[in-house]
């Protein structure tokens, strides 16, 4: 049976457009004079999610309804319009209250539209890799687009028309009109610590990588949008194409790729090498694609995927709000 491209588009397009208000993030904090903005912003996008998950899991394991994944999208445009309406170089509000709902809205879309993939052989590493190769590709091309002269608005309101376009093709695609229905995945199952544990600390990295840390590899170069969503956009591709690409590495080598990535990125940080913290972070990325990766296959059934994925929501948020408590 091959991998449902419907399903897949939905996800890698959801996670696109939860990446791109990353690249300017840091100036909301410039504007606000505080770097929490930044850590609420991206936390409650985060904890949104988390609950729309815990909703899913109180409903005794039944799926959502495959048709219901074009409404979402469009759900998710329309929420997204708050994003575009935030006045720019701040908009706190505005941005916090779009970044909730879509932040709700993407849990119900990614946990729909990974269970659809995982009906199908291999569809977990399409998952991974639409997931967090969304997000990185929504991150890179934020930074890039900024750079090259593009408002916050004209950013995001061409996301926002990305995922009405998704949702066209998901609703009137002609290849295959039955499949959302047929592909449903079954109702229970269980789920394992160490897949949660591998899902939060899979997520707590990229969390870090598209969040803070593009700022501070920012200010070790040119303090630009560019860089700061080019660093979140390598690594989250990074971590998408690890698992996509190099489907014969097993999962226990993610701690050795881990290991390396960590010491690069410190060596980095010590010694102010922008291209040592870029190569430290794809290492981490590539680490945290095939540990989350890992920790959907060690999960069965609907239970058990919310499970593993309301575990990784929380690897979004908890190191987020974390990191400016240790480092000051």
């Amino acid at each position: 049976m091959p991998v449902p491209v419907r399903p897949a588009l939905a996800l890698g397009c959801a996670s696109a457009f939860s990446a791109l208000p990353g690249a300017f993030y840091h100036r909301v904090a410039e504007t606000t004079g505080s770097t929490w903005s930044t850590v609420w912003l991206f936390t409650g996008h985060g904890l949104a999610g988390t609950l729309a998950l815990t909703v899913l899991l109180a409903r005794s394991g039944r799926p959502l309804a495959p048709r219901a994944l074009p409404v979402l999208l469009v759900a998710d445009a329309a929420a997204g319009l708050l994003l575009v309406l935030a006045p720019a170089p701040g908009g706190f509000g505005l941005l916090l209250a779009g970044r909730l709902l879509t932040g709700a809205l993407l849990g119900l879309i990614t946990t729909l539209a990974t269970g659809l993939l995982l009906a199908a052989p291999g569809g977990s590493r399409v998952a991974v890799a639409m997931i967090f190769g969304g997000v990185g590709v929504g991150s890179l091309g934020a930074g890039l687009l900024s750079g090259a002269g593009w408002s916050r608005a004209a950013v995001l309101g061409l996301g926002v028309a990305g995922l009405i376009c998704a949702a066209t093709v998901v609703l009137l695609d002609p290849g295959r009109p039955e499949h959302l229905e047929r592909e449903a995945p079954v109702s229970g199952g269980e789920t394992s610590n160490r897949a949660v544990a591998l899902a939060f600390v899979s997520n707590g990295v990229l969390a870090l990588f598209t969040s803070t840390l593009p700022g501070v590899v920012a200010d070790h170069g040119s303090g630009s949008a560019l860089l700061a969503g080019s660093t979140a956009g390598i690594v989250m591709l990074a971590a998408g194409g690890a698992r996509l690409g190099l489907t014969r590495l097993p999962a226990t080598a993610g701690l050795g790729v881990a290991v390396i990535g960590v010491f690069l990125f410190g060596a980095g940080l010590a010694h102010g090498g922008v291209p040592l913290l870029l190569a430290g972070g794809l290492l981490l990325g590539a680490a945290a694609g095939i540990g989350y990766d890992a920790a959907l296959n060690l999960s069965s059934g609907v239970i058990g995927l919310h499970a593993v994925q309301r575990g990784g929501q929380l690897g979004l948020v908890l190191p987020v709000l974390v990191y400016p408590l240790v480092v000051r």
